[in-house]
């Protein structure tokens, strides 16, 4: 009987580990991606400068501006969308959330951003994640 108590410590304790590892390799992967965003725009001076245009609502953004911009904008909402993801299966913490969101939130405030959000990237993602980043952007 002691035998067994012991085994079910044990396996108890690798569960533990395992589920540590697994949340831990989640928040790498955030970290990975939100690494390799910022290096697109330090690498990419012009994106910079789109990206400022864009989100400042500028009235000379083109229709070409917009379509060079719209895959960066896919790229930073498939890392909330990911996060989103991660959240709801029990790998990363609210705040981790919420830190991680912060990219599509703050890009979402800017009247061109959205009708890209609208028309290029609301129809690509989960409707729960849709619906979720709607509210946010909502409060």
């Amino acid at each position: 009987m002691i035998f067994v108590g012991l085994q079910i410590q044990q396996s108890a304790e690798e569960t533990s580990l395992n589920t540590k590892s697994v949340r831990l390799e989640a928040y790498q992967e955030l970290l990975t991606q939100i690494a390799a965003l910022n290096i697109v725009l330090v690498e990419n001076p012009e994106l910079v400068e789109l990206e400022n245009r864009i989100t400042e609502d500028r009235e000379e953004i083109t229709q070409q501006d917009k379509d060079r911009y719209l895959p960066y904008l896919r790229t930073v909402w498939r890392h909330g969308s990911l996060a989103y993801y991660q959240f709801n299966n029990g790998l990363i913490d609210e705040k981790t959330l919420n830190v991680a969101l912060v990219p599509t939130l703050a890009l979402l405030r800017s009247k061109t951003v959205k009708e890209l959000w609208r028309t290029g990237g609301r129809p690509l993602f989960d409707s729960e994640f849709v619906e979720y980043i709607e509210n946010r952007l909502s409060e």
